[in-house]
């Protein structure tokens, strides 16, 4: 069996990633996004809100790993936004919904990896390797939702 390099860890900071999403410039040259207080900065793998503590980049891994508790602790911003969406199809009419819901997401984020930074951590980097299968993933999923109860 071929070995397998073990998996990066998940809140280190690559060498070669210094892209920043907030310094994009428009179609005219012109940076819309700068100064905005909700778009947040990725720098060395990981998110920043303004000032905030480590945050991990929001891959479909780590928001996999953190679905129940993002279900269930931003329910009520989800639902907000569903609800818009159904009322006005118009995609600006619901973009303060949706700029809840990420904010939801990131703060949750934030606390998981305050709180149990290693289980959840395992975790993700099971859900990673093993291509999003939560079967696969089960022994990492229990030490996770037992160090960090919905």
């Amino acid at each position: 069996m071929p070995r397998v390099a073990p998996a990066p860890k998940l809140f280190s900071k690559p060498a070669n990633f210094a892209g920043k999403v907030n310094q994009a410039k428009g179609k005219y040259g012109d940076s819309r996004c700068a100064g905005s207080t909700f778009l947040p900065q990725i720098t060395g793998g990981q998110i920043t809100m303004a000032g905030d503590a480590e945050v991990p980049v929001a891959t479909s891994a780590v928001l996999m790993s953190a679905a129940k508790h993002i279900g269930k602790n931003c329910a009520r911003e989800n639902h907000a936004f569903l609800d818009c969406k159904r009322a006005d199809e118009t995609p600006e009419s619901c973009l303060d919904k949706g700029e809840q819901v990420s904010r939801c997401v990131v703060s949750l984020l934030k606390e998981l990896n305050g709180k149990c930074p290693k289980a959840f951590n395992a975790y993700v980097k099971c859900m990673d390797y093993r291509t999003n299968e939560f079967d696969l993933c089960r022994k990492e999923q229990a030490e996770f939702e037992k160090q960090c109860p919905l």
